[in-house]
Order: structure tokens, then sequence, then C-alpha cells
């Protein structure tokens, strides 16, 4: 981004705007978005569509652009069921640490080549690591950085009931949720943890939750409420 334009798209932006991390939306509306990580997964995603196709929820996707390049036909079922894909980077790094603005962007830059984004321009940083450095890499590069204010913690061992629990007891309006269609570890040899405890959880809630809220993508939530920011600064 040149000098001017950038002096110009940050006038036009507020201090948490630039500096700070989209964690929930205040809404008096009954809605709560869904985002999953770390997809897509050949196996687990198209279940998991289904399943929010029985309860006519939509959700965001938060994609490694490694594995969509890897399954296209798995993110066009996403695009083509009405649900909102976000960037997750290309190969899941932590941010807090690559150390330069070139780093950052050809992360983000090789994931959005391989995303049919539709204008959208949601981010969120890999592991939840962030510091102030690659915050502002992603403000300039024109990304909307979300967090999250609930989480099921399914990347460790549980019972589907654990899990659902956790996020019945935690949603609210305006709740963004954290999940995982996919567990991705750049760093490590193990294989994808199994998803089929979080599915089971995900119908709990659904069947528990479904007539109390309404389950958006982000890009519905954000226009039906003002986001809450938060200074979201994770190290590895």
């Amino acid at each position: 981004m040149k000098t001017k334009a950038a002096l110009r798209y940050i006038r036009k932006r507020s201090i948490s705007q630039v500096i700070d991390t989209i964690t929930q939306v205040r809404t008096g509306e009954p809605l709560v978005a869904l985002t999953f990580d770390d997809g897509p997964h050949p196996q687990f995603t198209p279940l998991l569509l289904d399943l929010l196709a029985q309860y006519e929820a939509k959700a965001t996707f938060f994609m490694v652009g490694k594995e969509a390049e890897k399954y296209p036909e798995v993110v066009q079922q996403v695009i083509n069921q009405g649900h909102a894909i976000g960037n997750h980077s290309w190969s899941h790094p932590s941010f807090v640490e690559l150390r330069s603005l070139a780093e950052w962007k050809v992360e983000v830059r090789q994931c959005e080549q391989v995303l049919n984004l539709n204008g959208l321009r949601l981010f969120r940083p890999p592991y939840g690591h962030q510091n102030m450095k690659s915050r502002l890499a992603l403000f300039f590069l024109r990304y909307k950085v979300v967090g999250w204010s609930v989480e099921a913690q399914d990347w460790v061992a549980q019972t589907p009931g654990e899990m659902a629990d956790r996020l019945i007891q935690q949603i609210k309006s305006g709740s963004i949720v954290l999940l995982h269609d996919a567990i991705y570890r750049s760093r490590m040899t193990e294989p994808q943890y199994d998803r089929q405890p979080m599915l089971e959880a995900l119908k709990i809630v659904l069947d528990t939750l479904s007539q109390q809220y309404r389950f958006v993508t982000l890009p519905t939530l954000l226009k039906n409420g003002r986001p809450v920011y938060k200074n979201w600064q994770r190290q590895a």
C-alpha cells in the first residue's frame, strides 16, 4: 500500500480498528457466529456441512491455504451451501514467530489466491497467536482480524458432552465460537485428530440452542451489531 493511500486508510479507522481484534459483537438480535478453523478436510468438513444444513445454520470457515488447494471441491461445497470463508494463512505458522512484513504478506496472499473470498477480508491468526507487529501487518493488508469469545477446546481429548456443556454455558447473543473441522499442525507429524467428538458435541448444542439463537455467518453477525474490539496479544 502506497504511503498516501495508507494514511487515508488509517484516518478512516478508529484506533481500535487499527490495533485491536474483533472478539464478539454487541447485538440485540439472538445471533451467534460459529467459526471453524484449519480445514477444509475431505472427510469431516462435508459431515459438518450436512449437520449444519439439518438445523439451517450458517457458519464461517477460516481455511488454511495448503488444504484449500488440495480440496477445492470441498471449498466450493462450503460456498455453495451459503457459508462464509476467511483466511487462516497459507501454512499455519505462528505469526509471532514470523519476523517481517514480507513473511506475513506471503502467508496471507498465498492463501488468498486459492480461496474464493467473495470480497470478504476476514483473518484469524493461526493458534490465535498475534503481537502488535503482526496485527499492524494485517491491518495494512486490509484484513479484519477476528478472534473469538467462546471456545470448546476441541483440540483436547474430552467427551462430546463435556464440550457441549462448555459451549452451552458460554454462548450468548453476539458470541463468536471457535471450533475446528480439522486440526492442522504445521510443525508436527501426527495425523489429523478425529473430529467426530466435535461433531457430536455440536449436534447437542444445536439441538439445545437452535430455538433460542440463530446461527449465522460472521458477515451477517457484523451487519446486525457493533463489533467488540479487544487488545489481543497472544504469544507462542
